[in-house]
């Protein structure tokens, strides 16, 4: 849950009371809301607080969850956050996904209650029930892991494949890992391969990247070598070290027709050092001893002016380096994807790395 995303109001907002099947007036409380949030967007959190308040004594859901946010942020007043805990609620029982969602993480991590797995769970599953895909997600996770009493594993491939067809891009590239691996049913490589790219067109990084490998080895498609690296390069501009790695080895044997190019090996290497990965400085000491004075110059300068390139819609993932002496294996990298591997603990020290923190 990312307290960052402020509930606007729904489009065409019309008054609740009206007869059926007609246009409906504009909702009482719409004018108020906005004014809100206008507030809010324009950093007057205090202003945001007090509107958004008057607004949840009168029983508006959507207000209920805006001011909980702000509670438990501590933006335009005091962090208060038992009264944040009650709003969740009361804007939960309005029906409100992001609230249900919300007290989902909080008794999933224990944020200012103890931890209640089981509990989290009832949560996600009410704000499933009102199609709200984080949750659908989390709950997918809940069964795949066996998190919170639940553990069917055909439920949690459906819920999975319900949040990645609500576009949900954490869930698209999970989605085409365990379509891969073949983790809890047949494999198959075509339906990853889908995946991964409306995971890729959700702005993820590493659907970009897994596309990629796939796309080099002719996995669940034709190969595709040009499409490739334009697909690996996008993969290395947002960050996805593996993907630097790689690309950095292809820029520096011209492997996969690939066109030589010391320079973009020498930049790749370093950045993909920068964030960790094993043994890519080195590479790049190597790669520099080839390179003239203004090669290296400029390769530095470049490599120093790196900066993550930030996609449309994406998701925070986080990427473990891959070893470069010999080069990346010609593998689907799973380590981003909470669903695809990693510890089978039943409590919220297992899910801690899987779901979003209310923390800022």
């Amino acid at each position: 849950m990312d307290l960052d995303i402020i509930k606007d109001a729904p489009g065409g907002w019309t008054d609740p009371k009206a007869p059926a099947g007609s246009a409906g007036d504009a909702h009482p409380l719409a004018k108020d809301f906005e004014s809100a949030l206008d507030s809010y967007r324009d950093q007057d959190y205090v202003a945001a607080r007090e509107k958004w308040g008057e607004l949840s004594d009168a029983g508006h859901g959507l207000s209920m969850h805006n001011l909980a946010v702000l509670k438990w942020r501590g933006q335009g007043g005091p962090r208060e956050r038992e009264q944040a805990l009650e709003l969740f609620r009361d804007a939960g029982q309005n029906d409100v996904p992001e609230s249900l969602h919300a007290l989902g993480v909080v008794y999933l991590k224990g944020a200012g209650v103890p931890p209640d797995p089981a509990e989290a769970v009832r949560y996600f599953e009410a704000a499933d029930g009102l199609d709200h895909p984080p949750s659908t997600y989390n709950l997918a996770l809940a069964h795949l892991k066996e998190i919170g009493g639940v553990d069917d594993k055909d439920i949690g491939m459906q819920l999975m494949r319900k949040a990645a067809e609500a576009g949900l891009a954490r869930a698209q590239y999970d989605l085409g890992t365990l379509l891969y691996q073949g983790t809890y049913g047949p494999a198959d490589k075509k339906a990853a391969r889908t995946w991964f790219e409306r995971a890729a067109d959700n702005g993820d990084a590493f659907g970009y990247y897994n596309l990629s490998l796939m796309q080099f080895a002719g996995e669940g498609g034709e190969k595709d070598h040009e499409l490739a690296v334009l697909n690996l390069t996008e993969a290395a501009e947002m960050g996805a070290v593996p993907a630097q790695v790689r690309l950095a080895h292809l820029l520096a044997t011209g492997e996969a027709e690939v066109r030589k190019d010391p320079v973009g090996a020498y930049v790749w290497f370093t950045v993909a050092g920068a964030f960790g990965a094993d043994d890519a400085l080195e590479n790049a000491k190597r790669i520099s001893r080839t390179l003239s004075e203004t090669q290296l110059k400029r390769a530095r300068q470049t490599a120093a002016a790196f900066r993550p390139k930030r996609p449309e819609i994406a998701e925070d993932k986080t990427d473990a380096p891959a070893k470069t002496d010999d080069g990346p294996s010609m593998v689907i990298d799973n380590t981003p994807g909470a669903a695809s591997g990693g510890t089978t603990e039943k409590d919220a020290k297992a899910a801690d790395d899987l779901l979003k923190s209310l923390e800022k």
